[in-house]
């Protein structure tokens, strides 16, 4: 009978789950550390694989032996607590937590939280800038812009400054914003040119998120749902790649300080947690939020809802889900729901603003993000298709030519297309070798057919009977762009909002193109072709 007791004890002990603490309450000061680092380094503290916990120290210039990371051992503070102290550096970075080098993506680590404390333990200055928060690298080989085929990244609740951090310090801009773990958080990217990294000196693309409310309420304890901001991250098409690591970091860029964590634990869950710690819970990550627009909850519409929408527009439409839009490419669209995050409200929603503003419309078309295609209506008027004024700006074009018919008839009037935009394409012949063969008619349309198809952006200026097979771009000095192409088309331009910004006949298979557009990035597409990303300096 008393071993049955026992083991009944036993069956209840470890079947009740074990709740996560509260870092909050974890304030007990810790003391004589395990392991103190003064010298640059790294190198594994405790575990193996990938949840073992890491170290790394690095240190320019200030005075020597007082730059230190002081680990108090894994059976202390969470396992992964730590002190950072630093005297005078040109720059120290003191961080624990995963590393996994040649790792993965982040899915392939479940979900992963960090609880953390060190309210109280914050003492002294960090010089020009500083940061505390989740830090890492990561790689991403296939990405198409080489800046971000390596990443830095931040994710940043705490400094030293004055008031709330942001560009200024940072440096880049703003691309977006969310909520998560009880804040809002601001998102920042920033190129970094020829600096040091992980793989010697290299051109990198930085991604923030910098918590709001920093100068009156900088948060010292509390969750970080890194998983959840990653997925935030990609509702931006912020794209991480290979996991390089995850640790919790303290920056310094000068004077003399310490931060002391008494609480520092890294953990990788099967599932979401319901809720965050130190009063970090928000609709991103559950709690008591109910996911009434998750994808879960919604069903993908199929077919396009009439009367079509106004696109861009500058509100949501009321339905965002059935919405349908005709785009300048004369294909109809509905937003794709398998894109979106969690919560309505956040920024990776269908509900969400710049889903509709056509702030991203170029890129997610081209990789197959956020907009699915539908069969447009049989009969659809044209105040329901995209708006000239809005989207399809009238490029001005000239086109000179030396073999180009000089007749009135041929001759395009400006003012009838005249814009704020303009580019002009210059062309020692109309047609390639071969005369009006291979697709290229010397005939040029009369000046109301060219001014109603640059109104429009739907009709081409150039009839193209040959399929075109190769596109290429190349940038060159003086916003002149060298075009490939394997035959006569109409190229558009448009800029990152999705509108068309200049169109142009290229009648030769090389032609150079002087644009007159604003510095910026911009896409060149022709029809059957993926578009080609390009900036103008």
């Amino acid at each position: 009978m008393k071993k049955l007791a026992i083991a009944l004890c036993l069956a209840i002990t470890f079947a009740v789950p074990v709740l996560a603490q509260d870092p909050c309450s974890q304030t007990t000061a810790l003391s004589n550390p395990s392991r103190t680092i003064t010298s640059n380094g790294m190198g594994n503290l405790s575990g193996s694989g990938a949840t073992q916990i890491h170290y790394e120290m690095w240190t320019d210039g200030g005075q020597t032996g007082n730059n230190k990371l002081s680990w108090y051992g894994s059976d202390k503070g969470g396992g992964a607590a730590f002190k950072a102290e630093w005297a005078n550096p040109n720059d120290y970075l003191g961080r624990v937590g995963y590393y996994w080098g040649n790792g993965s993506a982040y899915t392939a680590y479940k979900n992963i939280y960090v609880d953390f404390n060190y309210k109280g333990k914050k003492t002294g200055s960090g010089g020009n800038y500083s940061y505390i928060g989740i830090y890492g690298w990561a790689r991403n080989s296939s990405a198409s812009d080489n800046n971000r085929k390596l990443i830095e990244y931040y994710i940043i609740d705490d400094w030293f400054g004055n008031g709330q951090l942001g560009t200024a310090t940072t440096g880049g801009s703003k691309v977006g914003e969310y909520t998560l773990d009880g804040g809002t958080y601001y998102v920042i990217t920033n190129i970094r040119q020829n600096k040091p990294s992980i793989d010697g000196d290299k051109t990198f693309t930085q991604y923030f998120s910098i918590r709001q409310g920093m100068g009156s309420n900088a948060r010292q304890c509390g969750t970080y749902s890194v998983t959840e901001h990653f997925k935030k991250w990609e509702g931006l098409n912020l794209i991480l790649g290979n996991m390089y690591e995850a640790k919790f970091l303290v920056e310094a860029g000068g004077g003399t300080g310490s931060v002391d964590l008494t609480y520092l634990k890294f953990s990788q869950e099967d599932q979401p947690r319901s809720g965050t710690g130190g009063g970090a819970s928000s609709s991103s990550t559950g709690g008591s939020a109910t996911p009434s627009s998750s994808s879960a909850a919604k069903t993908q519409a199929t077919t396009c809802k009439t009367p079509l929408i106004t696109y861009p527009t500058s509100t949501v439409p009321s339905d965002p889900y059935t919405a349908c839009f005709k785009y300048t490419n004369n294909k109809c669209y509905v937003c794709k729901i398998s894109s979106e995050g969690e919560f309505e409200g956040n920024v990776n929603t269908c509900a969400s603003g710049w889903v509709w503003d056509g702030t991203q419309i170029a890129s997610n078309l081209e990789n197959g993000y956020w907009y699915q295609e539908v069969t447009c209506p049989a009969t659809s008027s044209s105040s329901a298709a995209v708006s000239s004024s809005s989207i399809a700006s009238s490029s001005s074009v000239a086109v000179s030519s030396s073999s180009r018919p000089s007749s009135s008839s041929a001759a395009v009037s400006s003012s009838s297309i005249a814009s704020s935009s303009s580019a002009v394409a210059s062309s020692s012949s109309m047609c390639p070798p071969g005369g009006s063969g291979n697709g290229c008619s010397p005939a040029v349309p009369s000046s109301s057919s060219r001014a109603s198809s640059s109104s429009a952006g739907t009709t081409p200026i150039l009839a193209n009977h040959v399929p075109v097979t190769y596109f290429s771009v190349q940038t060159m000095s003086e916003k002149a762009l060298r075009i490939e192409i394997s035959s006569p088309s109409v190229v558009e331009i448009f800029d990152q909002k999705g509108n068309k910004v200049a169109s142009f006949d290229v009648y030769n298979t090389l032609q150079t193109v002087k644009l007159s557009l604003p510095n910026g990035v911009y896409f060149a597409k022709v029809r059957g072709m993926k578009s080609i990303r390009f900036v103008l300096k």
